[in-house]
């Protein structure tokens, strides 16, 4: 072989090297959701079939089912993503003057956490600007908006239950 032919054949090891690291990274990036729990569910084929399966997997926990699932063994084994946080109580009171992208966020969060039992760190929609900030004791707050004045959703939190109870929203506290 000539010199040429082993420096090609060695960048083609190289990418062929690099494309599997790639790939592991990203498989590996994937299976760490921190809200949720991965549980075994039996073989499930599609999306449709998740959703007749999963809610039923997670609900025998006393969890819900996060709308997640993937295939751990084809054709013998799925695993349904079940979380386990709670939204307490009913909305609070006021709710100050909310505009729609902002009440579109509100709502965005609400669900994530009360219908599928997500982390409330993980349950902001765009955390570009939601700023997930710890406030005292147990107290919790986010950013719905940006601008000059922000509003906000103020919240407690009761970490070893996994409880959230909403205080308020749309106040600037």
């Amino acid at each position: 072989m000539t010199t040429k032919s082993n420096q090609s054949i060695s960048k083609r090891a190289l990418m062929f090297c690099g494309s599997v690291l790639v790939t592991s990274t990203a498989v590996v990036s994937f299976s760490g959701k921190a809200s949720a729990r991965d549980v075994n569910a039996g073989p499930i084929f599609n999306n449709a079939h998740a959703a007749q399966v999963c809610p039923g997997v997670c609900s025998q926990r006393g969890w819900k089912w996060t709308k997640n699932w993937k295939t751990t063994i084809p054709g013998q084994m799925s695993v349904c993503g079940c979380g386990e946080w709670k939204l307490l109580g009913n909305s609070p009171n006021p709710i100050n003057n909310l505009d729609a992208d902002e009440q579109r966020r509100y709502d965005i969060f609400k669900s994530r956490i009360a219908h599928r039992g997500m982390d409330p760190r993980d349950a902001v929609e765009e955390r570009r600007f939601a700023q997930f900030k710890k406030l005292r004791g147990n107290q919790y707050q986010i950013r719905l908006s940006s601008g000059q004045r922000f509003k906000r959703v103020t919240f407690t939190i009761d970490w070893g239950k996994k409880e959230v109870r909403i205080l308020e929203a749309g106040g600037h506290t």
